[in-house]
């Protein structure tokens, strides 16, 4: 599952319980008179009643089918406030079951409960959410990209949040991919492709650390060295992980500063660079610049 499909399942977590919560906002059940509310043509008051009472033993399946009777009939009674009050938990209950799916890799199952709870209540936001992820993971990211970003202008700063870094993630990773791809040197043409990439995400959503990384990374392979200096730059003022995962962004500022000429500056980066993975190859750029001097 992406790490932004997490924002998701705020919306799911415990949800039986946040479920039960809605319920017992909801007007109280109706009385035990069954034989008055029969003559009374108030049918639909015994199937919410049966819903509420099905939620409360979370036996959410039996609860799902008589909220879904109930509203019909709740219609036909002129009560648009059990049929709105219906409408919200099923919307909640989609959104459950859309989420489940999605975790067991049945995407086609969780844009169709999804689609299902938009259906229900389309005031309910993490539904348009889930029906996007949904999309997404299915190679259609055309149809997510304008549902995401109107999630991003919904009420409900959550799924804001995860839409946003949801569309970032998507160009992020085919810039990466584009640049670590083939034989593991990237070409002009793969640049460019990361460079396309990343512009387009823009026009969407503003760039984080790891996308001027990646513009970094692009921009040495054109051998364009001041604009990569100045996106290593940037993102380097907008890394917020550890000391490790930043000698990523030093080892490309290093490099471009060497192929730039800055060699004092290179070294000084190259030394930031080297943790993890890159303090082998840091450590041998930092030792060829010394004996530059």
């Amino acid at each position: 599952m992406s790490s932004t499909y997490s924002a998701l399942l705020h919306t799911t977590r415990f949800v039986a319980s946040a479920i039960l919560i809605a319920f017992f906002a909801f007007s109280p059940a109706f009385g035990q008179d069954t034989e008055t509310r029969v003559k009374e043509g108030q049918e639909y008051k015994m199937k919410y009643n049966e819903a509420l009472e099905a939620a409360k033993a979370k036996q959410y399946d039996k609860a799902y089918a008589a909220f879904e009777s109930t509203i019909p009939l709740a219609q036909a009674a002129g009560d648009a406030e059990v049929v709105s009050k219906s409408s919200k938990v099923l919307a909640q209950l989609d959104n459950s079951r859309g989420v489940q799916s999605f975790k067991q890799e049945k995407y086609e199952e969780s844009l169709a409960h999804h689609q299902k709870g938009i259906e229900h209540d389309n005031s309910y936001v993490p539904n348009h959410y889930g029906k996007a992820k949904a999309l997404e993971k299915m190679g259609r990211m055309e149809e997510a990209l304008p549902l995401l970003q109107a999630v991003m202008g919904m009420d409900d700063r959550k799924s804001a949040s995860a839409a946003e870094n949801t569309i970032r993630g998507h160009y992020i990773y085919v810039a990466s991919s584009s640049l670590s791809g083939g034989s593991g040197t990237p070409s002009r043409n793969d640049a460019q492709k990361a460079l396309d990439a990343l512009d387009e995400m823009e026009l969407y959503v503003e760039a984080d650390a790891d996308a001027f990384y990646y513009r970094a990374e692009a921009l040495k392979t054109m051998g364009d060295y001041a604009k990569s200096i100045e996106a290593a730059n940037k993102a380097l003022e907008l890394h917020k992980g550890s000391k490790s995962d930043k000698a990523k962004i030093y080892f490309v500022q290093g490099e471009s500063l060497m192929f730039a000429g800055s060699n004092s500056e290179a070294r000084a980066a190259f030394e930031n660079a080297a943790f993890g993975s890159y303090k082998p190859l840091a450590e041998h750029y930092i030792e060829e610049l010394k004996s530059l001097n």
